[in-house]
């Protein structure tokens, strides 16, 4: 355990500012739902970047990543193109969509995050939560998303392009996982960044805050509303044998994500 918070610390000061900058950049392109410019240059900013990040990396969208139960994790993959080194892996999973096309402005999506981490020399790997949009099997907040991350590690390391070393980020949901993966000290996870974890318990201020689930001895009902989209969602899946090719195609007009009647609490 010793060996691994001392990995955990040596990421250096440089590389905790870009991935911050990174997902920061991400989680507000997620929490908006909107974007925050006209059809025409939202269109021009978003196909530039795609170009861009297309001469640079040699990407893969709905990877089917193998976990230890048979379930496989929908993930999309940003390598550099230089095929002669192996590279450390920055690791992002989420419950939340980060499908590669933004379906809803027919356009692709914001492609950052992943564009500045092949610039830098990283892999990037996006992959969505047990039981979320591609990914198959049903989520549970407090289940599989731990053995899920420490299965993800271990595959990510041992592929032929990675130097076995894999640091992760993200914040909120993004974020909580991190640390349960951390204590089980698999040896690939080098590095961590979680960021604003639903989970803390502590004072802001005059407040005492006992993390999502309650505050001042009361249940939260915003983070019920909250897991009511999250667990266990309700949605289509295809057969676990379709090909990459169709999923890929699928993504472009459908990413499989909810769209909830709105709740009062």
């Amino acid at each position: 355990m010793k060996s691994t918070l001392s990995s955990l610390r040596k990421i250096d000061a440089h590389a905790a500012r870009f991935l911050l900058a990174g997902i920061a950049a991400g989680a507000l392109h997620i929490a908006s739902g909107q974007p925050p410019q006209g059809q025409a240059q939202l269109a021009e900013t978003r196909n530039a970047l795609e170009k861009e990040i297309e001469s640079v990396a040699i990407i893969e969208h709905k990877v089917m990543v193998p976990m230890s139960d048979g379930k496989r994790m929908a993930a999309d993959i940003y390598r550099p193109k230089d095929t002669s080194k192996k590279y450390p892996i920055i690791f992002v999973r989420t419950p939340y969509n980060f499908n590669f096309w933004d379906v809803k402005n027919g356009v692709p999506a914001d492609m950052k995050a992943p564009l500045e981490a092949v610039k830098r020399g990283y892999v990037f790997v996006e992959m969505n939560e047990r039981g979320h949009f591609f990914s198959e099997g049903a989520y549970d907040i407090l289940g599989p998303p731990l053995t899920d991350g420490s299965d993800a590690i271990t595959w990510m390391s041992s592929q032929p392009w990675s130097n076995g070393k894999v640091g992760t980020i993200g914040c909120s949901s993004t974020a909580e996982w991190q640390l349960g993966v951390a204590a089980l000290g698999n040896p690939a996870f080098a590095a961590m960044i979680p960021q604003g974890f639903g989970a803390g318990v502590g004072r802001v201020g005059p407040y005492y805050e006992q993390g999502n689930w309650y505050r001042g001895g009361a249940v939260q009902m915003l983070f019920i509303a909250w897991l009511y989209g999250e667990q266990n969602q309700v949605r289509p899946m295809f057969p676990p044998n379709t090909p990459t090719e169709d999923l890929v195609r699928a993504a472009k007009s459908f990413d499989l994500a909810q769209q909830l009647p709105p709740v009062d609490w």
